[in-house]
């Protein structure tokens, strides 16, 4: 009792399985109490996820994909969190100081977010909007791939550059189950908001950055 074409934007996940619907259908294979409960559960789980996936994060303004390409590199975000720590109005060669770049790199980094709004000042430089940035999540992007390099070369170079007391660079190999995968991800990406907000309540002097890398290790089998 299914319309061909609701049972087709399930499948494509266009929509999504109602408790009412999964009540009907359950009692229509027969699914005994245990069986359904289970399925119930299922549902409620996957309505849970997509709805946390779908959610603007709080305290963070999207970043148009066009005006990303242009703030790509780590560096942009590095100088606008620079900009959130003690004695935040900064001069260009404050912030190449601080962050171990060539002047003309700071000075041209600040002029590519200044133009976007994101931070403001002449001589001393200072965020245009309150902090808090993400970009589209499970998209392909050349920019976002190039942003993911050049972070996890800098992860690299920690290992050479950093005290072993001033970072924390761990890893754990599982076997999983790939259906679990969206879940994963929405996890993550909670797990990252409480960290931030945990990191940016006290008094703020330095800049770190948080990888976190969740990547198959197997060579997945063709369909």
């Amino acid at each position: 009792d299914i319309s061909s074409g609701r049972v087709s934007q399930l499948l494509s996940l266009k929509r999504s399985l109602t408790p009412q619907l999964g009540k009907k259908i359950a009692q229509r294979l027969s699914y005994d109490p245990a069986k359904t409960s289970a399925f119930l559960a299922c549902i409620d789980s996957t309505r849970k996820i997509r709805k946390t996936a779908s959610e603007p994060l709080a305290n963070y303004s999207p970043v148009d994909m066009d005006h990303f390409e242009s703030i790509a590199d780590p560096v942009h975000f590095s100088i606008l969190s620079l900009l959130e720590t003690k004695s935040a109005n900064r001069t260009v060669g404050e912030v190449a100081k601080r962050l171990g770049i060539d002047s003309v790199e700071a000075r041209a980094a600040i002029e590519r977010l200044r133009r976007l709004g994101l931070v403001k000042g002449e001589e001393k430089i200072r965020l245009g909007q309150a902090p808090g940035l993400t970009t589209s999540h499970d998209i392909q992007s050349s920019a976002l791939r190039l942003a993911h390099k050049k972070v996890l070369e800098d992860s690299i170079a920690a290992l050479e550059e950093v005290a072993v007391e001033w970072r924390d660079i761990t890893s754990i190999t599982m076997a999983i189950d790939p259906e679990k995968l969206p879940e994963a991800k929405a996890r993550l990406r909670d797990f990252r908001r409480t960290f931030s907000e945990f990191m940016e309540n006290g008094r703020k002097t330095e800049v770190y950055r948080l990888n976190i890398q969740l990547v198959p290790v197997t060579k997945r089998k063709a369909k």
